[in-house]
């Protein structure tokens, strides 16, 4: 389906507006962008050979478009909240400031032990992120934690 043809296309509006609860955590704008880019995205993968209508096919995309947006959103949040560097830890009861010891370690350290526990993406995307093997980055993280408790047990 052309894309002139699916943006007037009434199912297609209904589609994209049963959407908008579901992208309550975008503002207005961002929400109309995301939406025309997904009906873009529909259009340009739909194959009509596999049988299978272009309300269906843009529900799909719109499904999985939205969850990969979340999830993004909820990565960012996290991080603009400054979770890994918060000030806030201080009036947090630990025995010790932990955040002390994680600044302790080498920068790639920090960086990967941050995407990992704090940001929550996968070893995978963090291999490919540095251009190191899997392994490697199994590795950096066995190595990262095992002297933080070294250096947590010695204070």
């Amino acid at each position: 389906m052309k894309y002139e043809q699916a943006v007037n296309n009434v199912s297609c509006k209904k589609v994209l507006n049963f959407f908008n609860k579901k992208l309550s955590f975008l503002d207005y704008y961002e929400r109309q962008n995301f939406k025309q880019i997904c009906l873009w995205e529909a259009c340009k993968t739909f194959n009509p050979e596999k049988g299978v209508l272009f309300i269906t096919h843009l529900y799909t995309v719109l499904k999985y478009g939205t969850l990969k947006e979340f999830a993004k959103y909820k990565r960012f949040a996290i991080i603009s909240v400054g979770i890994f560097k918060s000030k806030e830890i201080d009036s947090n009861p630990l025995p010790c400031n932990v955040y002390d010891h994680i600044n302790s370690l080498l920068p790639i350290h920090q960086d990967i032990i941050e995407k990992r526990f704090i940001i929550g993406l996968s070893i995978i995307e963090i291999a490919s992120e540095y251009n190191i093997s899997v392994e490697e980055c199994k590795k950096i993280i066995a190595k990262a934690k095992k002297s933080l408790k070294n250096s947590l047990t010695d204070s």
